[in-house]
């Protein structure tokens, strides 16, 4: 069962939808990652805007189910990225890129249906 898996996951891996959603995740994953200026402005947004705060999560290649908290946290987070990256955006090319990824209707319904499907994959995988 989780070779089958592991061959659709990387089936799925191989969609441009997928490589931009994946790419997303990167990039927003190295934007507060690596400043601690940034990390901090997210934190004073997350008391303003009055979201849960949790941190992005880095994708780890070698385990295609971590893509499925990376997914929840972006989709629990998505208002303060969306600010975070707005107010960014003039000065910083990343952020303006990362903005526009966050407002592709294309990217967001693949978010939302990778997380469906993230979802049921690991719930079989447990059930099994």
């Amino acid at each position: 069962m989780a070779h089958r898996t592991n061959l659709i996951m990387q089936t799925l891996s191989s969609l441009p939808l997928v490589i931009r959603l994946e790419h997303l995740l990167q990039t927003l994953d190295s934007c507060f990652a690596h400043s601690l200026k940034k990390h901090l402005e997210f934190t004073k947004l997350v008391e303003i805007l009055e979201t849960k705060g949790n941190k992005i999560l880095q994708n780890v290649k070698t385990r295609w189910i971590s893509m499925l908290n990376l997914t929840k946290r972006l989709m629990v987070e998505y208002r303060t990225l969306l600010v975070k990256m707005t107010l960014d955006n003039p000065t910083n090319q990343q952020a303006k890129q990362n903005y526009e990824h966050l407002c592709d209707l294309k990217i967001l319904l693949g978010l939302a249906c990778i997380l469906l499907l993230l979802e049921s994959m690991h719930a079989l995988i447990k059930f099994t």
